[in-house]
C-alpha cells in the first residue's frame, strides 16, 4: 500500500513540475501565392468565337495576392483589377476560427462561414471560397461578386513565375541587337515592356483554352505599348506549349526571346553561372 502511494504521489509531483501544453498553433489554409482570372476573362471577350465561352454576365479581370502567416493563422489578401494589376479593389484578411467543433472562415472578422478542408483545398458553404489545387474560385461579398450566384464565380488560376529575356533590333539601326535580361513575369496574362527609347516591345504568357477543349501556355511578342494589349491586340509573332511547361522560347531571328519557370534548383539564365 505504501508502494502504491509512494508512486501516485511521485506522478502528481512530476506531473505539477511540467510546464503547461503549449496551445496548437492556429489553422490556415493552403491559399498562398497568386491567383488570376485572365483565363476566364479571355475567354468571354475573345473575338474568335471557336474559343469564346457565353455568359450572362462577364466577369471583371482580377489578380489576387495571397500571404499566409501560418503563425497568426491569418491570410492577407491584396485584391486588384486589370492588367498588370492596374487598381487596387481592397486589401483583406481571412482567418480560420474553430467554432462548436466546426471550422470556420472570417473575413476581416466578420461573417463567419463554414469550411471543409479537402486534400487539394477547400471548400465552404454555398460555394462563396473554394481552392481545388490551383484553382481559386470567389464569389463572396466581401471579397469579389458578380450577380449570379456560385456558378457564375470568378475563376482565378495559381500564377506561376518566369524569368527571361528579350531581343530586338533597336529602331535606329535595324541590323543592330538590342539586349534586355532579368525580366520576370506570370503565366497567368502576365506582361513585361521591353525598355527601348522610342521602341515599344511587349511580352505576354498566357494559359489559354483553344476551342474550349485544348489547355496551353502561350509567349506572345506585340509590337506595341504594355498598356494598349488587350485580349484581342494582334501579336507580332506567337508561340505556344502545354500549360505545365518550365521553358518556352522564340526564335524568329528578328525576335528572340526565352523563358523559365522560377523554381529552385531549376536553371535558368540568370542562374546559369552561379
Amino acid at each position: 500500500m505504501k508502494a502504491i502511494l509512494f508512486s501516485l504521489l511521485t506522478l502528481l509531483l512530476f506531473g505539477a513540475m511540467r510546464p503547461p501544453r503549449k496551445p496548437a498553433p492556429p489553422a490556415t489554409l493552403p491559399l498562398d501565392g497568386s491567383f488570376d482570372n485572365f483565363q476566364q476573362v479571355w475567354q468571354e471577350n475573345t473575338n474568335d468565337k471557336i474559343h469564346r465561352v457565353s455568359v450572362p454576365q462577364t466577369h471583371r479581370h482580377v489578380h489576387i495576392k495571397c500571404s499566409v502567416d501560418s503563425v497568426g493563422g491569418t491570410i492577407k489578401m491584396t485584391i486588384y483589377e486589370g492588367r498588370n494589376n492596374k487598381t487596387l479593389l481592397a486589401t483583406k484578411t481571412l482567418a480560420i476560427q474553430k467554432q462548436k467543433g466546426e471550422t470556420r472562415l472570417t473575413i476581416d472578422g466578420q461573417n463567419p462561414v463554414r469550411v471543409q478542408l479537402r486534400p487539394d483545398g477547400f471548400d465552404t458553404e454555398f460555394g462563396q471560397v473554394r481552392l481545388h489545387g490551383d484553382t481559386l474560385w470567389v464569389n463572396h461579398p466581401d471579397l469579389v461578386q458578380i450577380n449570379g450566384g456560385p456558378a457564375q464565380a470568378y475563376r482565378l488560376l495559381r500564377c506561376r513565375l518566369f524569368t527571361g529575356w528579350l531581343q530586338y533590333p533597336l529602331p535606329s539601326k535595324p541590323d543592330s541587337t538590342y539586349f534586355q535580361n532579368n525580366l520576370t513575369m506570370h503565366d497567368q496574362g502576365g506582361m513585361v515592356t521591353l525598355n527601348i527609347p522610342g521602341a515599344k516591345y511587349t511580352a505576354e504568357l498566357t494559359q489559354l483554352v483553344y476551342g474550349q477543349k485544348i489547355k496551353l501556355m502561350k509567349l506572345a511578342i506585340y509590337e506595341m505599348p504594355m498598356d494598349s494589349v488587350d485580349i484581342n491586340s494582334y501579336s507580332t509573332s506567337y508561340t505556344w506549349t502545354s500549360p505545365e511547361t518550365k521553358r518556352i522560347g522564340i526564335n524568329l531571328r528578328r525576335i528572340v526571346s526565352g523563358w523559365t519557370l522560377v523554381e529552385k534548383g531549376y536553371l535558368n539564365r540568370n542562374t546559369l553561372n552561379r
